[in-house]
């Protein structure tokens, strides 16, 4: 054999090597690996307890699964959605999304977790760069909306936790939504006392004076167990005399006096002359400049007997005015035996109050809480349009509830700028409260079935209806 011939093997032999090699490097590589995608879920939490104890089992299930736990929040509109992926090879995200599933449905009753599908090779991609980015010793949190202003950072009143998100977020109002007067509306039941209540009582900590009418005397038994001041208006006596003390506050508590009493044009006329010719300084004046008024005719003895019979009812507080010191305290209205001379009594102590706060006597911001307000503003719209338009420049602000939303004023809801729904049955109503806050149709359609404490909230710092449960505790 020549040498040519071995070399001639031996090239032979190396190009099948090398092919050999190609062939199993390249069956190495064609080689499928282990399928590698990720399980999605919706995530819905109702409380801040049962999100504290989710976070703590994803981080626990991190730690003990080879599948890996990643949870995206998204923002849009205010509103927050939260997903949870659990990725990694197939028979291992199975395997943990029967754990999770299992464990969620045992302890977190107040968790929802629904599949929502897997995902995409480049989401899995996605969710690999993700996780090379973390910072492995960060904590899940309950997400919070900064931008709205719905933190403690910026609230005086804690009003609840919105549930419209997938975790429960704290719901404050600041100074700007409570000096805007404060509107709660819902029917019968539907929870308005609970948050009357509840702002009330965060507004006395906050450093507001807090005074409330009580119509029905439900709010007086319950702040009295608080050791709340309750006060019954027969006793404290009318603050009257700060309405007669110029002719434009003297033809105001004629305009109250009218609508309260169901007075007549002809009795609305004398009581007008009455108090600009005699000027009486208090109660017992008026009704005597009233009784000694010179009669012409049959007829003016006529309307005078009729306007004095009616005004004498306010002998019923005949006791000098006298309401003590303090920064929050009950008026029991249902007290008064008459409903007239319970709407006298309420719109000439608002007033009164409005009166001595353009004059500068008293400079604490102060909240008027006034309960079944359909009682007060039906038929007397114009004194109470004016407080709500200009009252907040004296530091005197209005918190109210009525379950006949229809019966307000355009006017007065335009100066409500913070406004709560409960759950309202009414068509009538329902259509009202949607011209007034510009709700959507999807939003429209759940006032009717909001559970007690649920409310729809709409204010100068939460510009879109959010959905809250109201704290039940004080």
């Amino acid at each position: 054999m020549t040498i040519e011939y071995f070399e001639a093997v031996l090239l032979v032999l190396s190009v099948s090597l090398l092919a050999y090699i190609a062939s199993k490097k390249l069956t190495r590589r064609s080689t499928p690996a282990v399928e590698q995608y990720c399980l999605i879920y919706k995530l819905k939490v109702s409380n801040p307890e049962a999100s504290e104890r989710l976070n703590s089992l994803i981080l626990e299930r991190s730690r003990r699964s080879k599948a890996s736990y990643t949870v995206l929040l998204s923002y849009k509109s205010g509103d927050t959605g939260a997903l949870l992926l659990i990725c990694g090879g197939r028979t291992e995200v199975f395997l943990e999304s029967e754990i999770f599933e299992s464990i969620v449905a045992s302890t977190l009753s107040h968790v929802r977790a629904e599949k929502a599908g897997t995902s995409t090779p480049e989401a899995y991609q996605l969710v690999n760069r993700l996780s090379s980015l973390a910072d492995s010793g960060s904590r899940l949190r309950p997400p919070t909306l900064q931008t709205s202003k719905t933190t403690s950072q910026y609230g005086i009143v804690r009003l609840g936790s919105r549930i419209d998100t997938p975790i429960p977020i704290p719901v404050y109002l600041n100074r700007e939504d409570i000096e805007g007067h404060i509107g709660v509306f819902g029917s019968t039941g539907s929870g308005k006392s609970t948050t009357l209540r509840k702002i009330s009582l965060e507004l006395r900590r906050s450093g507001f004076r807090v005074i409330m009418l009580d119509w029905t005397g439900e709010h007086a038994s319950y702040f009295s167990r608080l050791g709340w001041a309750v006060l019954e208006p027969k006793s404290i006596g009318l603050p009257i005399d700060t309405l007669l003390a110029s002719p434009l506050s003297r033809q105001v508590l004629v305009d109250i006096l009218s609508g309260a009493l169901g007075l007549s044009e002809p009795q609305s006329f004398l009581l007008a002359r009455v108090l600009e010719e005699s000027k009486p300084g208090n109660l017992i004046d008026l009704i005597s400049n009233i009784a000694s008024w010179p009669e012409q005719s049959n007829w003016d003895r006529e309307v005078k007997r009729a306007l004095y019979r009616k005004i004498e009812l306010l002998k019923y507080f005949s006791n000098k005015y006298s309401i003590p010191r303090g920064d929050l305290y009950i008026i029991d209205l249902s007290r008064i035996p008459s409903v007239r001379l319970r709407k006298a009594y309420a719109l000439i102590f608002i007033t009164s109050m409005y009166y001595k706060a353009r004059s500068g006597m008293r400079s604490q911001s102060t909240m008027i809480v006034i309960d079944e307000a359909h009682n007060l503003f039906l038929g007397e719209s114009s004194i109470m349009e004016e407080i709500l338009s200009e009252s907040r420049k004296y530091n005197l602000h209005v918190l109210y509830a009525t379950q006949s939303p229809s019966i307000i004023q355009t006017r007065i809801f335009l100066n409500t700028n913070t406004k709560i729904i409960h759950a309202l049955r009414s068509q009538k109503d329902k259509q009202v409260i949607q011209q007034a806050m510009s709700l959507e149709d999807s939003k429209l359609a759940i006032l009717d079935k909001l559970a007690r404490g649920e409310a729809l909230v709409q204010s100068p710092t939460i510009s879109e209806p959010i959905l809250v449960k109201i704290d039940a505790g004080f």
